[in-house]
């Protein structure tokens, strides 16, 4: 397809007799002179091949090409001037924003933050979160980090985790004893985690454990908070691997048992289709799409 397109100086006083329907008008507005307009338009109209107005003794009016050709004319100054502020008015003191969900911001992003600022101290960052997706339209951001199944429509979407799913508890609790065999958990108040599209069912299903713990349960809306419940004495989370990850790491979590199951949804990094974005935006996707990979 040809680039091929008219001078924006001839759209541009096209775009302005049209909207006023006067050549004088749209010179005023243009610091020209009224032939100097009114050349422009006749050189557009010869590009294209096609009469944008009718002229009469004291007025124009707009033919039905030139109607049709005007919101095409708009959009593109449009789309110019946005991509011109998002590129260019960005000062040295502009911050990245990236939303994530608070579980994937305490309990992934921030023991990792340092590595990116390490690299890129000069990269502002500003980071927001919110629990549940259904707040990702408030207030502007760059990036998104969001949980689901990576299926929304204008946005372009980036895989960060393949997350598996089993049970986590106080490292007291295992050495107690109290969980020797799968049936113990039955005797064990389970910590569901909601707004997550899997949890306790699915992995007792796969355990042939049924029931285990419906009378003895407790909802928790993040895993951070789950964690933050765990005793030596008390409770058993099914948690998943991205966001345990750190803390089973440095010993202050512990699982019990090796079976795992892998989880349906995950967490994406989202941006929109249309949107240019912040300069510094690929450096910092980059970084987290091979950060999130490591083991």
């Amino acid at each position: 397809m040809s680039r091929s397109f008219p001078p924006l100086i001839w759209l541009r006083a096209f775009e302005a007799t049209a909207r006023h329907l006067s050549f004088t008008h749209a010179a005023q507005e243009l610091n020209l002179t009224q032939a100097a307009v009114s050349k422009q338009v006749k050189l557009l109209e010869s590009y294209l091949k096609a009469p944008l107005f009718v002229r009469h003794a004291r007025s124009i009016e707009i033919t039905r090409v030139g109607q049709a050709y005007l919101p095409v004319v708009n959009q593109a100054f449009e789309d110019l001037a946005y991509g011109t502020h998002e590129l260019f008015s960005k000062g040295p003191n502009d911050a990245l924003t990236i939303r994530t969900s608070i579980g994937f911001g305490v309990l992934w992003l921030a023991h990792n933050l340092h590595d990116f600022q390490n690299h890129h101290p000069d990269i502002k960052l500003r980071i927001i979160s919110n629990v549940w997706n259904e707040n990702s339209s408030e207030g502007h951001c760059d990036l998104d980090i969001r949980y689901g199944d990576g299926e929304w429509p204008g946005l372009r979407v980036t895989q960060l985790t393949r997350d598996a799913l089993f049970p986590a508890c106080h490292p007291g609790l295992l050495a107690s004893g109290a969980l020797q065999n799968l049936a113990s958990l039955r005797e064990q108040t389970l910590i569901h985690v909601i707004g997550y599209a899997e949890g306790w069912s699915n992995w007792l299903r796969e355990a042939k454990l049924d029931c285990a713990g419906d009378d003895k349960c407790l909802h928790v809306d993040t895993n951070n908070l789950g964690f933050e419940i765990l005793t030596p004495t008390f409770g058993v989370i099914l948690t998943r691997s991205s966001l345990a990850r750190q803390r089973l790491a440095t010993g202050s979590l512990a699982k019990p048992f090796s079976l795992e199951i892998p989880a349906q949804e995950n967490f994406y990094l989202t941006q929109h289709e249309t949107a240019i974005g912040h300069p510094d935006a690929k450096l910092f996707s980059d970084w987290l799409l091979a950060r999130s990979n490591q083991p």
